[in-house]
């Protein structure tokens, strides 16, 4: 069995690594109190490279145009996100990642949503890796 120790360092959030996913711990303020939630980041990237940046664009478009999405613009790039997934657009070349995905609610005590946490991700690493079965004969 796996031991899951969260970790954190460089003012990032807590976090534990496993395969291609990073569960972490986010926490953020609502009413003036903290409030913590365990995260899962499927560490999926996806390059696609086009000729044209509008072509880019129009590929991004065509990809979301069912789902609600929010667009931003910065110096130099592009970025459509929706629930599921993050579209970066630097000229001709879009990056496709995953969206974090909420994993339990939200905790008001940091130490309550660590306990949780381990417990949880703990569980998922036990559903996944092959189990070890010994046949006698």
């Amino acid at each position: 069995m796996l031991d899951v120790k969260f970790k954190a360092h460089d003012g990032r959030c807590p976090y534990f690594r496993y395969r291609d996913t990073l569960y972490y711990i986010q926490d953020r303020e609502e009413n003036g109190s903290p409030q913590y939630s365990l995260m899962a980041w499927r560490l999926f990237e996806k390059v696609e490279i086009f000729e044209e940046e509008s072509q880019a664009v129009k590929w991004v478009e065509d990809q979301t145009a069912k789902q609600r999405t929010k667009w931003d613009e910065g110096n130099g790039w592009m970025l459509c996100q929706t629930s599921t997934r993050l579209y970066v657009i630097k000229s001709n070349e879009v990056t496709v990642k995953e969206t974090p995905t909420p994993l339990t609610g939200e905790f008001d005590s940091y130490l309550d949503c660590l306990k949780v946490a381990k417990k949880r991700v703990q569980e998922i690493i036990e559903k996944t890796e092959p189990k070890q079965i010994s046949l006698e004969v």
